[in-house]
């Protein structure tokens, strides 16, 4: 049967044919994210992934919302048409939704020149979800300022829209960009989804209230003839109380989804949604789909097994999602559901349906193979049949179309994000995929969006010590509100020796700064209006003078050393920079084009490259590597730390498969016999780039041709190891990477001393780390160790008790049988 990216193509073809949006049911995440790569390439407008919820069943604010706005982006796409495709796993399509008049009737369409009360659109849009900010930045948030309402709406793309009017009447909608929050673009009109999949419409607050409390009270009624726990029953008399009452005033919390079948007592399927829009409607592998359907609807049945036991739910909540055999058998009653089947013995899954054969294979990997893709095109074309290279990006396509000059053949050459290629043997057509010929695909890099950045120091706390300009070393003792002529004001009140005490007005803040000084030594008072502190003053700018010269003499001898000037790129350094699997940021292509410089040039490199834990800051040292030992020059990576050592060491050898580069490993992780291969190898020339700890600054360590040195985590490394280093590389190239170097390593690139690359861009689709810091609740952590694990998910609990941690690993395995 067809593989993974025909199939897509078969959904491409058969949504040009009839002009309606493919809409497919895939078994898991992992397949909806493949499949959604794969009809990328077919489509101009985006595919869309409707992603699983994470479903609050206990008040614990542990989900992030980012899942619900880009869920609600999608069924507003799919009914507006405008998704390419939408692709759906089997969980996902298992959860219950807001029924599709309700979910439609929400919508509001705001045209220019039409009347609309901006106080009832701010009330509206409150209502169905969307929260009311100084400041809009995200989806689902809105801001009001005078005659202007900003809207963030939710999606993946959600845009950022700013409705302006002229008393009641829209004089203007636009586009505008939420990190400069300046104007972009005019549109002629804007489509306002809701915000939120569950919403309680004013009109029906007080009925759903009265039905949690009618719901409740019968199951507290049950549990009172069943004899139950009394702790277990005030439990669950305070969470119905609690829910009512939120419900009544339309507040929303972590744990409405129990209530959902009180909410929408007739709720809609996902396939309502796509039959609404008359979406083409395909399921891909459906005896998977039918496993994953049941497996998901068990891990539901467990989860609330679990909550129903310690009062966090009611029964009510088994109905909070659709059974798998309900959906399946909605799937069949459509009649008009297209099957895709990999494999003819897994069946089509639905009794009586037409069955279409269709062959096909996926393409051949030719990864560092050239001439046998050449000779396979050469080969097709001498049979008369059809052969298509997909490339991501115009510089790779433009790389081929070289390559198929120089060997006399020819292939049209395609610039489309297709990953992997097939054969589609019934029309004699290969299309061969980016990553079938270069190894890796580039991940689209998303726009980041980018908000304030955050230039405040610290916060003070009372006790804290401070430093003002003028009158030295104080303690902070707080806000103190003082009266002066009538007036009264706060005051930050700072002691100083001799049990003086200095007033300083709010406006006047920047006058101090906190105290920053050696860790468990607490710095003695400053008197006021004594000269000592404009000594102590001249004593540091003379230490500064004196460093700043000595520092200045031995990088301006560094600078006059002349040093290896290493050659252009090769050709096979194009090749090992194509195989990086993600698109670069600007900072890393700004970052990889300074190192170059540096290392082209005959001066000797000292750069510091400095950038936040994963921002890409060892792809531009694996790429100054390379550089190093195409040039015939050896290179060596300096770790603080073994596993970090082998890290690099893994990811570097896996980059340089098919290179003929030899990559040695010192450190406690490699065996006592590689070590010693590798030193004779340095010694030799015949290793290329060793990749070590510590180990690599012993006497024994000695190269035949060094050119270049990284040393990763540079402010993990004494002064000691430093000197070493000095003495080991004078004229050697040294690039040294840092998340948080050491102020006086950051001082001298700031001050031009040793030169310095920034990577500030965090890479595309990273997501932030939500923290949340609560009294800690043994049910609560409880329930986000259940939710992490429902969603196949690891959990990490970090204890601070090493005698009594079996103790709390028991306790964690009471919490979570099986």
């Amino acid at each position: 049967g067809p593989c993974d990216p025909q199939k897509a193509l078969l959904a491409a073809a058969l949504a040009a044919e009839t002009g309606r949006v493919p809409f497919l049911v895939v078994p898991d995440e992992l397949s909806a994210r493949t499949m959604a790569a794969a009809l990328s390439a077919f489509f101009d407008k985006p595919v869309r992934v409707f992603r699983q919820r994470e479903l609050g069943l206990a008040d614990a604010e542990a989900s992030s919302h980012d899942t619900e706005t880009l869920r609600i982006g999608v069924l507003a796409d799919l009914l507006d048409g405008n998704a390419g495709a939408v692709v759906a796993s089997a969980a996902a399509a298992l959860q219950k939704l807001p029924p599709v008049a309700g979910f439609c009737a929400a919508i509001r369409v705001l045209e220019t020149g039409t009347e609309q009360d901006p106080d009832a659109l701010a009330d509206h849009l409150a209502a169905i979800g969307y929260e009311r900010v100084r400041q809009a930045e995200g989806p689902g948030q809105f801001a009001r300022r005078g005659d202007i309402l900003d809207v963030i709406l939710p999606g993946e793309e959600g845009a950022a829209v700013r409705i302006s009017f002229f008393d009641r009447e829209i004089d203007a909608v636009k586009r505008f960009d939420p990190a400069s929050q300046r104007s972009i673009e005019m549109l002629p009109s804007v489509r306002i989804p809701p915000a939120r999949e569950l919403l309680v419409p004013p009109a029906d607050r007080e009925r759903v209230s009265a039905a949690v409390l009618n719901t409740g009270r019968a199951h507290l009624d049950r549990l009172a003839r069943e004899g139950s726990d009394a702790s277990l029953f005030e439990h669950v008399r305070q969470v119905v109380e609690r829910d009512a009452e939120r419900l009544a005033h339309g507040l929303s919390f972590a744990a409405c989804d129990r209530w959902l079948p009180l909410l929408y007592p007739e709720p809609a399927t996902l396939l309502d949604y796509a039959a609404t829009a008359d979406a083409l409607l395909f399921v891909d592998e459906p005896a998977r789909v039918s496993t994953r359907l049941d497996a998901a609807q068990a891990d539901l049945a467990e989860r609330i097994k679990t909550l129903l036991m310690k009062g966090h739910v009611l029964p009510l909540a088994a109905e909070v999602s659709w059974r798998g055999v309900d959906l399946m058998r909605r799937l069949d009653a459509t009649r008009r559901v297209i099957s895709l089947a990999g494999l003819a013995s897994s069946g089509n899954g639905f009794p009586g349906a037409l069955d279409v054969r269709i062959a096909g294979r996926p393409s051949d990997s030719y990864r560092g193979r050239e001439d046998r893709l050449m000779a396979e095109v050469t080969r097709r074309n001498a049979d008369g049949l059809t052969t298509w290279l997909c490339t991501d990006t115009p510089e790779r396509a433009d790389r081929l179309r070289r390559l198929l000059a120089d060997s006399d053949t020819s292939a049209p050459v395609l610039t489309l994000p297709l990953p992997t290629g097939f054969e589609y043997m019934a029309c004699g057509l290969l299309l061969i995929g980016s990553q079938d010929i270069f190894g890796s695909e580039r991940k689209a890099r998303r726009a980041a969006r980018k908000g304030m950045r955050i230039d405040l120091f610290s916060d003070l706390s009372p006790g804290d010590y401070v430093v003002h300009e003028a009158h030295g070393i104080g303690r902070y003792e707080g806000l103190h509100a003082v009266e002066s002529g009538g007036v009264r004001r706060d005051y930050l009140r700072i002691a100083y020796a001799s049990e003086d005490t200095l007033y300083i007005p709010m406006e006047s803040l920047d006058q101090i700064q906190k105290y920053v000084g050696s860790e468990g030594r607490e710095p003695r008072l400053t008197r006021l209006g004594g000269q000592e502190w404009n000594r102590m003053k001249e004593r540091a700018r003379d230490s500064i003078r004196k460093l700043a010269t000595d520092l200045v003499a031995l990088y301006a001898k560094r600078r006059e050393m002349r040093g290896h000037a290493f050659s252009a790129d090769t050709v096979w350094q194009q090749e090992f920079e194509d195989a990086f699997p993600y698109e670069e940021t600007e900072d890393q292509l700004r970052s990889i084009t300074e190192v170059k410089e540096d290392m082209e040039s005959d001066r000797v490199m000292d750069r510091l490259l400095c950038g936040d834990v994963g921002f890409g800051k060892t792809e531009v040292a694996f790429r100054a590597l390379f550089k190093a030992v195409m040039d015939g020059k050896q290179a060596a990576l300096l770790a603080p730390t073994t596993v970090l050592a082998q890290q690099h060491y893994e990811n570097f050898i896996q980059r340089v498969r098919g290179f003929p580069v030899e990559v040695g490993l010192m450190s406690r992780f490699a065996p006592e016999a590689l070590q010693k291969r590798t030193l004779r190898g340095l010694a030799s020339g015949k290793v290329d780039v060793v990749i070590a700890t510590h180990r690599m600054l012993s006497k024994d360590v000695r190269f035949k041709n060094l050119g270049l040195l990284v040393v990763d985590e540079e402010q993990r490394f004494g002064v000691d190891h430093k000197e070493t280093i000095k003495a080991l590389t004078p004229e050697t190239d040294v690039l040294t990477l840092s998340a948080t170097p050491i102020p006086r390593t950051l001082h001298m690139s700031l001050s031009g001393i040793r030169d310095i690359s920034l990577i500030e861009d965090p890479p595309p689709d990273r997501r932030s780390v939500q923290t949340y810091v609560m009294e800690y609740d043994t049910e609560l952590v409880t329930e986000a160790m259940l939710r992490e694990i429902a969603r196949d998910g690891q959990v990490i609990y970090l204890y601070n008790d090493t005698r009594r941690i079996l103790d709390k690993v028991a306790e964690i395995a009471r919490a979570l049988p099986g």
